[in-house]
This record gives structure tokens, C-alpha cells and sequence, in this order.
């Protein structure tokens, strides 16, 4: 498009050379230096915050589930108690065949010290030093 209104020249500034401004560099320096110190700051402030926060979710995460296991502790104690009535505990056993134990049926650890000579407990060692 060729018109009068655009005018194309060359542009040759291959001889222009960029003068780096020292004092421009000093002076960003500068700046970087005091600005740093307060982002690091800041950086760490919120990092800390973040920690706290995180802590106090899990903090309540875990007393939820403190809770859900005490309402269980205590669903199971129910069940326990309601299992083991000695009623049912003796209706279950007649039902399976079971028969309640006569007097002379029953072994206490009474009788078996009672049953022994010396009366020691089992396990005990004689003078010997082997078991009985």
C-alpha cells in the first residue's frame, strides 16, 4: 500500500550506544535491600499464621472424632451390659444343652490348695528344687 501519507525511512542507529547508569543501579540496590528484609517479614508472619490456622483445624478434626469414639465407647458399654445379663447369659447356655454345674462339679483354687499336702501354691519349688 503505497500512499502519500505513509513515509518509510531507514532507521540506522547501529553506531548508538547504551550508557549504563551506575547510580540508577545503587539506588535500586538500595531499595532491594530495604524492602527485602519487610517481605521476608511479612512472608513469615503469614506463614505462621497459616501454621496456626492449619493446627486448629486439626485440633478440631481430632476432638470430632473424640467425640464419635466416646459415643461409640459408650453404644458398646450398652451392648456389653444388654449381652451379658446373666439371664440371658443362662438362657442361651440351656438352649445350647448346657446344664448348671453341681456342687461337687465346681474347682476353686481353694479346694486345689486345700487338695495339696503342703498347701503351696502351684508352681511353688520344694527344698530339692524341682517341682512338684
Amino acid at each position: 500500500m503505497n500512499t502519500s501519507y505513509v513515509v518509510r525511512r531507514r532507521v540506522e542507529n547501529e553506531y548508538l550506544v547504551r550508557v549504563r547508569d551506575r547510580r540508577w543501579r545503587r539506588e535500586l540496590g538500595l531499595v532491594v535491600l530495604a524492602v527485602l528484609p519487610v517481605a521476608l517479614g511479612l512472608l513469615l508472619n503469614i506463614w505462621a499464621q497459616l501454621r496456626v490456622l492449619q493446627a486448629s483445624y486439626d485440633i478440631d478434626a481430632l476432638e470430632q472424632q473424640l467425640s464419635e469414639l466416646e459415643d461409640r465407647r459408650q453404644q458398646l458399654e450398652v451392648t456389653e451390659a444388654s449381652l451379658s445379663r446373666p439371664d440371658r447369659v443362662r438362657g442361651l447356655a440351656l438352649e445350647l444343652g448346657m446344664t448348671l454345674p453341681r456342687e461337687g462339679d465346681l474347682v476353686t483354687a481353694e479346694s486345689l490348695y486345700a487338695a495339696r499336702s503342703d498347701s503351696s501354691p502351684p508352681g511353688a519349688r520344694r527344698e530339692g528344687g524341682a517341682p512338684r
